[in-house]
């Protein structure tokens, strides 16, 4: 169904729209399924200014999928999950792996070999580098580029147009997988908009890195970034403001 700005979805649904797309698994309502009798859906993103067709769903799970009209055909009161949802013009290179219920912006390119996690959002015209591993619970903006061999752990964030040199390393537990309390302390990266990180830069659990910040290659991050600042060394120090015409806004 396509959303309008004047008309909202029928019924109650458990939608959450990160990046502009529609992340599931949802509940048909009752009401739409033609009182009680069996009904085709189609389930789809579209952008929500100009109705645009965002993703298709491509895998469906507890319900069948016709992959040419990409509905579904459901009984009421069923649910259905999306496996995989994938934009126009979305590249996944040979030996890539990609789980069920992620969801993947127009124009982006899955490396060789890249690993995404399941729940992972990834905006649109993205670059995923050889070897790069996305773990679950991770949201990621549009025009990110995010280098060879690099580690994305679970619970980060990185907004739009952020730079991931090759073989940066974030973390998540400071506990190590030690005592019961840590599930509740976990903390991934946050990562704003427009930040660079260098080449084998490792982030400690639970760090913020400012809007356009740069973070030299090889620094350890112990502690949050400030906006605009250029940072480095073990541990990571503020060594001086981001030049003017390096900000994103005069490229």
């Amino acid at each position: 169904r396509k959303r309008s700005k004047k008309q909202a979805w029928p019924g109650e649904l458990p939608e959450r729209i990160t990046n502009r797309i529609l992340m599931l698994p949802i509940e048909i309502p009752v009401d739409l399924m033609n009182h009680g009798q069996q009904k085709q859906v189609v389930l789809a993103a579209y952008d929500s200014k100009s109705n645009e067709l965002l993703a298709t769903p491509i895998q469906a799970i507890g319900a069948e999928l016709d992959r040419e009209t990409n509905r579904l055909t459901l009984t009421p009161g069923q649910a259905a999950t999306i496996g995989l949802m994938l934009g126009a013009g979305v590249t996944v290179c040979s030996g890539a792996v990609i789980f069920a219920g992620t969801s993947i912006g127009a124009g982006t390119v899955i490396g060789d070999q890249a690993f995404v996690r399941e729940n992972v959002t990834i905006g649109e015209d993205c670059g995923v580098g050889r070897g790069v591993c996305i773990e679950n619970q991770v949201d990621i903006g549009a025009r990110c580029s995010i280098q060879s061999n690099s580690y994305i752990t679970r619970l980060s964030t990185l907004e739009d147009d952020v730079f991931i040199a090759p073989c940066v390393t974030t973390t998540n537990d400071n506990f190590m997988g030690r005592t019961e309390a840590r599930h509740g302390l976990l903390r991934g990266a946050t990562i704003r908009r427009a930040a660079r990180i260098g080449g084998g830069v490792v982030i400690l659990p639970g760090i913020e890195i400012g809007e356009e910040a740069f973070v030299a290659a090889g620094a350890l991050v112990t502690k949050d970034i400030p906006a605009g600042k250029l940072v480095a060394g073990l541990p990571a120090r503020v060594w001086r403001d981001v030049p003017e015409e390096e900000l994103l806004r005069n490229q």
